[in-house]
Parts: C-alpha cells; structure tokens; sequence
C-alpha cells in the first residue's frame, strides 16, 4: 500500500510539472478571467448564455458562480479534452514506461489525479474571476465570495475529473489514444449530455445521479417555477428575469451526492484501466532498394514541384490532392457518398454521411505539415509559406467539391448553403485549426461538434 501510494504520489507530481512547464496552461489562466467577463452578462444585455423557461436568471453571487460553472460543464469540457489531448503531456515516454515492471493502476491513477488537480486550479482562477465580476455586477453588500467560489467549484469540478478519466483511460489502449479515443470521447460527452438532460423528462424520478455534467439538477432545483425549457450557448432574450436561488440548487443532498458519486466513478475506472495496459505495436520500416544504382543526376526538372513557376504549382496541387485521397478505403467511402448524391437527398442523409467521411482526413491533412521538424524543414525550401498555405487550402477544397459533384447536379433550392458548409467550412476549418494548434485534435472535436449540429437540422 505504501508503495502504491508513493508510485501515485510521484506520476501526480510528474504530471503537474509538466502541464506547469508549458506556457499552454498559463495562457488559459490568463484567458479564464477574461472568458468570464463574456460568461455572465449583465442584466439588460442584448445576449445570455443561460435561460430558463425563455427568461434570463435574476444575478446574484451564487448566481453568477452556478452560471460560470454550467458554461465550464457543458461547454467547454471538448476544451478541457483537447488540452489534454494535445498539450504538453501528450507526448509519453512509452519507451521506458512500457517497459518499466511498476504499478499501471498507480501510474493511471497518479496521472488522473496531476490532471483533474490543473484542470480545477484553472477552474478556480475562473471562480475567483467570478468573485471580482460580483463585486462590479451586485451591490456590494450582496457580494458573497464563498458562495460564487462554491457554486461554480461544485458545478464543474467533477465534470473536469471525468474528462480527466476519460483522456487517462484511453492512454491504456493503443487503439484510443489517437483518433479513434477523439471519437469515442464525442460520442462520450453527447451522452453525458443527453443523461443529464434526461433529469427533466417526466418519469424519470429527477434522479440527479444521472447528472453527469451538472447543470440539470441545480438549474431545476434552484428556480422558481417548474422548468420547461433550458438553453445553454445560446439563449433568446425576452426581457423577463426569473427568481432563482444559486445556493439550494448546488447544496441540495441529492446533488451534492451525484457530484462525489462521479468523482469516485472517475477515480475507480482511471484505477481499473491501469489493469487493461496494452503497448502499442512499435511502427515497422520496411527497407526498400532504390530504384536506380548508380550516381545521383539532379537536374531543374527535379526541383520543379518546388520552385513557384509554371507547372510547379499543378505538381503541389496534385501531390496534395494525392495525400488527401489516403488511406485509399476511405477514399472508396468518399466516393461513394458522394455519388450516392445522385439519387438522395443532401440535407438529412447524403451531406451529414459526407461531412463525417471528410472531417478525418481533412483534419490529419490539416496538420501533417505543421510538426516542428517539418515546419523548420519547409521554411528552407525555395518557396514561400503562404503559396504552400493556400496550394493546400485550394486542393482541400477542390477534394471537397469532387466529392460534392453528384449532389452539385442535382442540387434542388435552398441547399447551397450545405454545399458551402461542406466544401469551403470543414476545410478551412480543418486547415485553420490545425495551423493554429499544430495537431489534427482541435479541428477534428469543433467539426465533430458542428457535424452533430447539422445532422439535426
């Protein structure tokens, strides 16, 4: 037991010094605060992140901390994911660790507990951004520190240590660490989403066990009238201000009960995954034979797909045509969407099933030339960095709209706007991205998300 505790004591350590080493996670301290000036609009703005029953909920301190931390819970848990799927711990020494004969619960457990110890140490900058937000909102004797502190910790805390099991418990299997854990946590997160939402449906008892985010149960419990109807993100401004009680919404038992029961959840699967510790299969080079002996003749020719002239920009358009059309059975479920397009409808059945198809090579097309060594590499070409930007950009687009072509000739009214979303929105998005973030995680979670949205249109 001693030595389970100090193996977990030490990857905990580990963990934190890694994320406090990198710049990422004081950027975010720095964007928390500034995040929740946008989080909690005044009373009389023309915009709310939150209404219930169509009215806006009347501010007070508990308020204001419920508010930051249904947002955090709900919407910015992709976030919270993505940080820790592409920030600084995502590179693991596997080549020792692997091999090392210690503890896996330990090692899993430790880590879960270094990363759900950031995530709620931004969450309190977030919390205590919130405490000066009151002071400019409230009159100052309605300022309740503990009480924003409380309500918003409460709220998203355990949210945070579920994210933070997820992303451990996918480290265990070679299969989920990449893209395939990227979309089992989509499909993750909208269940959670959906349980929570299901506190308000009617036989369900309000079990607010099933409120795995939070933000059902204290948005019911704390209003003054039953709940009918709940936006989050983005909620219609009416003028009317409901009575709402922060503090008997987020102390209420049975919700106080739910939230330590997802933090145990959380702790048990991270510890239970250390026993389903698989390694990955490391990576085999094949040696092939040139395919010409003898000594090397460089000629102009052979520098043309590089040199910004003529035909060189046809060659660039065509070699990342050909790296977008991998790996090569996805391409045949490309084409055969699109072509599909001939025959159904693209709203509801042919565009979604498209979108999915394109979301994942676009975002690994995205940001394959945007590694460190690659980018430092590219930069000594006789090129400049933004034709190869846009030559990328354009055959990104021309590969979406190839695929669009069907749907094209038998596009009906009113559906340009889908062919736009599709053909222009998911690569530049991709593209944007992952410029940005250096990493296909970020665009492939938003497209995700965005994708959803359009299938339920």
């Amino acid at each position: 037991m001693r030595d389970f505790l100090s193996h977990v004591r030490l990857h905990a350590t580990q963990q934190i010094r890694r994320h406090l080493n990198s710049p990422f996670v004081w950027i975010l301290a720095i964007a928390g605060p500034i995040g929740a000036r946008y989080m909690v609009p005044e009373e009389g703005a023309d915009h709310a992140l939150i209404s219930v029953n169509n009215a806006v909920l009347e501010q007070s301190a508990s308020v204001i901390g419920l508010q930051l931390g249904v947002i955090v819970a709900v919407l910015f848990t992709p976030l919270a994911y993505i940080f820790l799927r592409a920030g600084p711990t995502r590179i693991q020494p596997r080549q020792v660790t692997d091999v090392v004969p210690r503890s896996r619960p330990a090692l899993s457990f430790g880590r879960w507990l270094g990363d759900t110890s950031v995530l709620c140490g931004l969450l309190f900058i977030l919390a205590v951004a919130g405490i000066a937000l009151s002071y400019f909102r409230l009159p100052f004797e309605d300022t309740q520190p503990i009480e924003t502190l409380v309500a918003t910790m409460i709220v998203a805390a355990p949210a945070m240590a579920v994210i933070a099991a997820i992303r451990n418990i996918f480290i265990m299997r070679p299969g989920l660490r990449g893209a395939g854990g990227d979309v089992a946590f989509f499909f993750v997160w909208l269940m959670g989403l959906t349980l929570s939402a299901a506190f308000f449906m009617d036989g369900t008892g309000n079990n607010a066990m099933a409120d795995l985010f939070g933000f059902a149960a204290p948005l019911a419990t704390g209003a003054s009238e039953p709940v009918h109807s709940l936006a989050i993100g983005g909620a219609p401004i009416t003028g009317r201000i409901i009575e709402f009680d922060g503090m008997a919404g987020v102390t209420h038992p049975d919700y106080l009960g739910s939230r330590l029961f997802w933090i145990m959840v959380s702790g048990l699967a991270v510890f239970g995954a250390g026993y389903l510790f698989k390694p990955g299969k490391p990576k085999r080079v094949k040696n092939r034979q040139p395919a010409h002996r003898g000594p090397a003749q460089f000629s102009s020719e052979r520098l043309s797909p590089i040199l910004p002239k003529g035909r060189g920009w046809i060659v660039q358009l065509v070699a990342n045509l050909r790296e977008l059309a991998k790996p090569y059975w996805l391409l045949a479920l490309i084409g055969a969407a699109g072509f599909a397009g001939l025959f159904l409808p693209l709203r509801g059945m042919v565009g979604p099933a498209l979108a999915l198809l394109l979301i994942f090579p676009m975002t690994l097309y995205g940001a394959r030339w945007r590694e460190k060594s690659t980018d430092a590499w590219l930069g000594t070409l006789p090129t400049h960095t933004l034709p190869r930007v846009v030559v990328r950009l354009l055959a990104a687009i021309l590969f979406a709209v190839i695929a669009l072509l069907p749907s094209i000739l038998t596009l009906q009214a009113g559906q340009w706007g889908d062919i736009l979303a599709i053909g222009m929105g998911i690569p530049i998005i991709a593209l944007g991205l992952g410029y940005l973030t250096r990493g296909p995680v970020a665009a492939r979670l938003a497209l995700l998300i965005l994708w959803y949205g359009y299938l339920n249109l």
